[in-house]
């Protein structure tokens, strides 16, 4: 990997020189312009000093003052698209952790994530991705992010998608403006601080602000049934290709999931179809799934319990199991509920470049 990263940067830097001498060989023979020294370090990584130390190996000046422009109106591009929406991942850094801490803001209890009934909860904090602000409103195009005392939102986790929702103001904090709504499309964890992303769609939410936590369950319905499919799939593979087999990583989705798993050779068609005659098997039984909290350390030792390498679990953890009391696999996420069956599962295909390592996706 290390190679490989050495061997990209030093082609970059062959293309960048090839580039300035370019540059170079059609100017005046004097000044490597502004614009030009800013897509050689836009482009290429060149900082302004290595342009310069190249420039005056050919006897050339640099012109700072239109590089220094050039990166001014780069930033406010940046601002400007921030401003009308261009949307970035959200994150809430170390450093705004650190100051909830500071501030004895506790972090998020989200115990009730599981059930996906509505909560009520309280505004602690409104992050804009920079800065803590005191509302957001509707007529903020931004993506804000929402942290508050307890949630029933699942966050995005170990592959699987996070819910969506809205947040319905119920009592407000201060002087009373109609209460409003903020509508949810993403949910992402940081230190402890479950933090709701999206947008105010009515009047203004503000920090106080006592809100209904509405999950949208024809959302996470079909993300839990498949959740369980990658369990039952877990323990199709472990049934046709053996012990040997390991889960490496999933992704869950409403309309599709992923497993990835090591194993090695390449899978056999065979051995694809024996996995899958199991998985159908078990969602033709339409069984209970049984599903208990565990201290984490308990759950690691309990018979046939599987849990993904490199995988970090909460504590407690959730253990399901379809059938038995026994559970299967470990999970931080919430499954199938009975008495709902889980709709039947279309394998697409075994994508594997490399025969230790392969995906197998599969679609409502």
């Amino acid at each position: 990997m290390l190679f490989r990263s050495e061997e990209s940067f030093g082609r970059t830097l062959d293309r960048g020189i090839k580039h300035f001498e370019d540059l170079a060989s059609h100017s005046d023979g004097t000044q490597v312009s502004g614009p030009d020294a800013f897509q050689l370090y836009d482009t290429f990584g060149f900082p302004i000093d290595l342009t310069q130390l190249m420039a005056e190996e050919r006897g050339m000046t640099v012109d700072v003052a239109g590089f220094e422009a050039e990166m001014q109106a780069q930033r406010e591009r940046s601002r400007a698209s921030s401003k009308f929406g261009d949307d970035k991942p959200l994150t809430l850094d170390a450093e705004a952790t650190g100051k909830l801490k500071h501030l004895n803001v506790k972090p998020t209890d989200d115990a009730d994530k599981f059930h996906g009934r509505d909560i009520g909860a309280r505004v602690a904090v409104i992050w804009d991705g920079t800065d803590f602000d005191e509302a957001v409103d509707a007529g903020d195009v931004r993506r804000i992010g929402v942290v508050l005392n307890k949630t029933n939102f699942y966050a995005e986790m170990g592959g699987q998608e996070a819910d969506h929702g809205r947040l319905l103001v119920t009592r407000e904090a201060g002087t009373p403006n109609g209460g409003g709504e903020f509508k949810v499309d993403d949910v992402r964890a940081f230190g402890g601080y479950v933090v709701h992303i999206g947008r105010g769609v009515r009047g203004e939410i503000r920090t106080g602000d006592m809100v209904q936590c509405h999950v949208a369950n024809q959302r996470r319905e079909p993300i839990t049934h498949n959740h369980t499919a990658t369990h039952l799939l877990n323990l199709g593979l472990r049934h046709a290709l053996g012990t040997a087999c390991e889960q490496r990583g999933s992704s869950v989705a409403p309309d599709r999931l992923r497993f990835d798993f090591d194993h090695a050779k390449p899978v056999t068609t065979e051995e694809a179809a024996a996995a899958e005659t199991l998985v159908r098997a078990k969602i033709n039984a339409d069984l209970k799934v049984f599903a208990e909290l565990a201290p984490l350390e308990e759950a690691k030792k309990i018979s046939g319990l599987r849990a993904v390498f490199g995988e970090k679990y909460p504590d407690p953890v959730r253990a399901p199991s379809p059938r038995t009391n026994h559970p299967h696999s470990l999970t931080s996420a919430p499954a199938l509920r009975p008495p709902r069956p889980i709709p039947d599962r279309k394998s697409t295909r075994l994508n594997s470049s490399h025969p230790a390592r392969t995906r197998m996706p599969s679609s409502a």
